[in-house]
């Protein structure tokens, strides 16, 4: 480990009685964790003949029966990536995050896709301020496609923001880094993200619960929907649906 990021490392674990401003903040697992989900768990030999993954982490509750095969599902529509809950990040875990995106494309001559109507920018840019909106997708229930995180597009960025360190210096979370990349480099117009609004779940402390009353009770769902974070102040889901159906009535998201 770099011996700067090993003195960070010290600090942290010493520092218990310090006030906490966000989650995991003093925490050094949790930023490995983030950085291996970000960048190298699709490495994993163990998922080398894979071609989609499902990742579904402990104490998270399924509230409906899933009465479809969602990887065909992913397959059949050419779905990339699939998301249940989406909402705002902390900006202190994130002060360097979007700058150093920026600077990657800046280097590269891809500032373009900041400003595309082709991916899925607009999630991500509050376009009043011209700065990340800090939405993103909450990866600790994604559905994916293997090759898209294998390929290069995907991995050249990564490892150009993996190269700031700001996994150890700041505390980036896998899900904005995920949703960062995955917004400029897929496309919107051939509905590559998918919202699987029809699954009931929860991951304290925000649920998604069906609204509709019939689909309920023909999946079983145990979920009370007046409880569903989707379209709350702190959640994108909503902004996320108003862009993929390029409604006019879309708000800054900065706070």
């Amino acid at each position: 480990m770099h011996s700067e990021i090993a003195k960070l490392t010290y600090e942290y674990e010493t520092n218990d009685n310090a006030p906490s401003p966000y989650p995991y903040y003093n925490s050094i697992s949790y930023r490995k964790m983030c950085r291996f989900q970000s960048g190298f768990f699709y490495k994993h030999e163990l998922l080398l003949d894979y071609k989609f993954f499902w990742r579904v982490e402990p104490g998270v509750k399924l509230y409906c029966d899933i009465n479809f095969d969602i990887f065909k599902e992913m397959e059949l529509n050419d779905y990339k990536y699939g998301f249940v809950l989406s909402l705002l990040e902390y900006p202190r875990t994130i002060p360097s995050l979007f700058n150093e995106l920026k600077n990657y494309l800046t280097e590269n001559n891809k500032l373009n896709l900041l400003k595309s109507s082709e991916n899925y920018s607009k999630y991500i840019i509050d376009e009043f301020k011209d700065d990340y909106n800090l939405c993103h997708f909450w990866t600790n229930f994604e559905i994916g496609d293997l090759d898209l995180l294998r390929s290069n597009e995907y991995n050249k960025i990564f490892n150009y923001l993996d190269s700031k360190k700001g996994f150890f210096y700041e505390r980036w979370g896998d899900a904005p880094v995920r949703s960062l990349i995955l917004s400029l480099i897929l496309n919107k117009n051939k509905n590559e993200i998918k919202w699987f609004n029809n699954i009931g779940y929860k991951h304290e402390p925000y649920t998604q619960c069906p609204k509709d009353f019939q689909f309920r009770s023909d999946n079983k769902c145990s979920c009370d929907p007046d409880l569903d974070f989707s379209y709350d102040w702190y959640s994108c889901s909503w902004y996320f649906e108003n862009i993929t159906n390029n409604s006019t009535n879309i708000l800054s998201l900065s706070r």
